[in-house]
């Protein structure tokens, strides 16, 4: 069966209810499933979003919230209102016949939020910036992180939130040949710090996956292409120390093509899982990414559709066992991860 690169958020909260959030033919829907009970009706929420152009978070309280962009040139915020039901309003407006907008992102901090998202010129072709703002519960403050060269495709960022580290990784070409950059936000001067250069392979990328764990290491994986082809490389960085770009890291897989990588830290095992010739292949490490075993297949990849998730979780047991943002997994009704499992070590 195929894999489908068809992405949903799941949202899981602290009493184990479950969100899924899709765009389906522009509207973007939920469905909820309650613990114990079972599904309830698909419930849609807001019309005219443009496929995938949406960010949903959900805060500590349980409370969701989100941002999306419409066909009307619109941005807007999704929020839980008195009744938790989740309702929106528009944040701001552009005019989408001169701008183009991709991959809005929103993450809240208490009162502080910050708000993502990629702008062009419709006229060009080849220059992108990321752009964000900053609200510190008073005011707004807009900031261009960064000009981004990237043709014809662009490549979604990573904003990775850890404590009081915020930083977001993305890819920028260099000699025509794409390469991972960070910024950094400083919350003692409200200001993003300039770029640095984290790899130098020299070879073109795409599909960039950024985790962070417990021992302050970055554990970044990306597709690459050697000889026309695809291959999955992993590196990883202490970003408090000083930054080697020779440090290639390691490839993963054989060449052909692969795509999609995610980084996925499961219990003390970490695993790169991506997709492959419509297949879900991983591989794993036992001593935090210096050394990894050969790729293997998930047999859930040969009878079953396969699509990507984007996870978000409340549920303390699962933020005490694993840590991932995206993974791969089976559709509906019988939604679950494939790709990895969870490996006892001790």
């Amino acid at each position: 069966m195929p894999f489908i690169n068809h992405v949903e958020t799941i949202i899981k909260k602290s009493n184990k209810d479950t969100l899924v959030f899709y765009t389906h033919k522009n509207d973007l829907v939920v469905k909820i499933f309650i613990h114990n009970k079972g599904w309830l009706d698909l419930k849609k929420i807001v019309s005219d979003i443009i496929s995938n152009q949406f960010n949903i978070q959900v805060d500590k309280d349980d409370k969701i919230y989100g941002i999306a962009n419409n066909l009307h040139g619109e941005i807007l915020y999704l929020y839980t209102d008195n009744n938790l039901d989740i309702k929106y309003k528009k944040l701001f407006d552009y005019d989408n016949e001169k701008y183009i907008i991709k991959y809005p992102y929103i993450i809240k901090n208490d009162d502080d939020i910050h708000v993502f998202y990629y702008i062009r010129d419709v006229k060009n072709y080849r220059i992108w910036s990321i752009l964000s703002h900053y609200f510190n519960g008073k005011e707004w403050r807009s900031s261009n992180i960064e000009f981004i060269k990237s043709y014809p495709i662009i490549n979604p960022y990573i904003v990775n939130k850890y404590k009081d580290d915020l930083n977001i990784f993305y890819f920028n070409k260099v000699d025509d040949k794409e390469e991972v950059f960070y910024n950094k936000f400083n919350y003692n001067t409200k200001e993003w710090t300039e770029s640095h250069k984290l790899t130098n392979t020299k070879n073109k990328k795409i599909y960039l996956d950024v985790l962070k764990d417990d021992n302050n290491l970055y554990h970044m994986t990306w597709s690459e292409f050697i000889n026309e082809n695809l291959t999955i490389r992993y590196t990883s960085r202490d970003l408090n120390k000083g930054i080697n770009e020779e440090n290639n890291g390691i490839i993963l897989s054989e060449q052909s093509n692969c795509s999609f990588p995610t980084i996925i830290k499961c219990r003390d095992v970490l695993w790169t899982v991506w997709a492959q010739m419509n297949k879900v292949y991983s591989s794993n490490s036992f001593d935090g990414g210096n050394t990894w075993r050969e790729p293997i297949i998930d047999s859930n990849s040969f009878k079953n559709d396969i699509i990507r998730y984007k996870f978000i979780s409340n549920d303390k047991e699962e933020l005490k066992n694993f840590k991932l943002n995206n993974a791969f997994g089976l559709n509906y009704p019988r939604i679950s991860f494939v790709g990895f499992e969870n490996i006892k070590t001790k």
